[in-house]
C-alpha cells in the first residue's frame, strides 16, 4: 500500500515537471551568478545575473549601465533611514549606513553601475560596529540596487544582523521576495516612494517595508548633483576588482551609558518579551563583567 502511494506521488511530481517544461518554467530554479566588483571579508559589491537550467542568462531590462558620481551615491546612501519597533512604538528615523559603510559602498557602486548590463542587479553586503540598546557589536546589512526608468531601487534583505550571534541567520534569497524586516522598516524621505503594487508581479503583490524607490532626476536636482546621470562608458575589467580599496576606519563610539542603566534596559526588554531568556542572561553576564 505504501509502495503504491509513493509511486502515485512520484507520478504526480513527474507530471508537474513535464508540464513545467512544456510551459517553459521548468522544475529547476534560476541560479545567481556573480562578478565581484569589491570584496573584503564580509563586505562586498557584486554584479548578479540569473542563469536558467539551460545556462542561459535570464533577460531583464534595467537601465544599465548608469553613470553616477561618487558624491551622488554618497548623498543617496546617506538619505536612507529606518525605524525600529521597541517598547511598543516605532523609533525616530536612524541612518541605515554608517560613514565607514558609505566609504566602502559609494566608490564600489560607481564602478558596478558603470559596467552593469541590462540583465544585472547590484548586490552588496556591508558591516559596521553599531550600538544597540546595550553594547556595540559588529552587524551586517545586505541588499540590492537596480535602476529602472530614472528610478533607483534599493531593497534590503538584512539590516543590522549581529554577526557574533550564532542564532542569527541571514536571509539569502532575493530581497524582493521579502516583504518586511521583522522589527525594522525603511523610512521614505523626499523624492522617495515605495514600489507600486502589481498583483501580476511575483515581487510586487503587496507593499514592502524593505524597499525604497528614489526619483533620480528630482533627488539629484535637489542636492545639486550636477549633470543628469546618463549611461556611462564601460571601464576596464581590471579596475572592477577594487585592488586599491583601503581598510575601513572604526566608526566613532556613541557615549557610554552606565552599567545600571543598561541592566535596567536589558531587563525591560526581557520582560517585554523582545529578547529570549538566553539572550538576557548572555547580555547580563557581559555587562556584569565590566564592573
Amino acid at each position: 500500500m505504501r509502495t503504491k502511494s509513493i509511486g502515485r506521488y512520484i507520478g504526480v511530481l513527474a507530471a508537474l515537471c513535464a508540464s513545467a517544461l512544456v510551459l517553459g518554467t521548468g522544475c529547476a530554479r534560476n541560479v545567481p551568478v556573480h562578478a565581484v566588483v569589491f570584496e573584503e571579508g564580509r563586505d562586498y559589491v557584486k554584479l548578479e545575473k540569473l542563469v536558467d537550467r539551460n545556462k542561459q542568462v535570464v533577460a531583464r531590462d534595467y537601465a544599465h549601465p548608469y553613470k553616477f558620481t561618487e558624491e551622488q551615491l554618497r548623498a543617496i546612501l546617506d538619505s536612507y533611514e529606518y525605524s525600529e519597533y521597541a517598547f511598543f512604538s516605532w523609533s525616530k528615523p536612524k541612518r541605515v549606513f554608517f560613514e565607514e559603510e558609505i566609504d566602502m559602498l559609494a566608490p564600489s557602486l560607481v564602478k558596478a553601475f558603470a559596467v552593469a548590463t541590462k540583465d544585472d542587479t547590484v548586490v552588496f553586503s556591508s558591516t559596521a560596529r553599531k550600538r544597540d540598546l546595550l553594547l556595540p557589536t559588529w552587524r551586517q546589512t545586505t541588499g540590492m540596487f537596480f535602476v529602472e526608468v530614472e528610478q533607483l531601487h534599493f531593497v534590503l534583505g538584512n539590516l543590522n544582523v549581529e554577526i557574533s550571534d550564532e542564532s542569527s541567520e541571514l536571509y539569502t534569497e532575493d530581497p524582493r521576495s521579502r516583504w518586511g524586516l521583522k522589527t525594522f522598516k525603511l523610512v521614505r524621505g523626499l523624492n522617495q516612494s515605495e514600489p507600486r503594487v502589481d498583483k501580476k508581479d511575483r515581487y510586487l503583490k503587496k507593499p514592502h517595508d524593505n524597499w525604497i524607490v528614489t526619483d533620480l532626476p528630482a533627488f539629484l536636482a535637489r542636492i545639486g548633483g550636477g549633470e543628469e546621470p546618463a549611461a556611462g562608458p564601460e571601464i576596464p575589467s581590471s579596475e572592477v576588482a577594487g585592488e586599491d580599496a583601503q581598510p575601513k576606519p572604526e566608526a566613532p563610539s556613541a557615549p557610554e551609558k552606565s552599567i545600571k542603566d543598561r541592566l535596567e534596559e536589558l531587563k525591560a526588554l526581557y520582560e517585554a518579551g523582545l529578547i529570549t531568556e538566553q539572550e538576557y542572561e548572555q547580555k547580563r553576564a557581559a555587562l556584569l563583567q565590566e564592573l
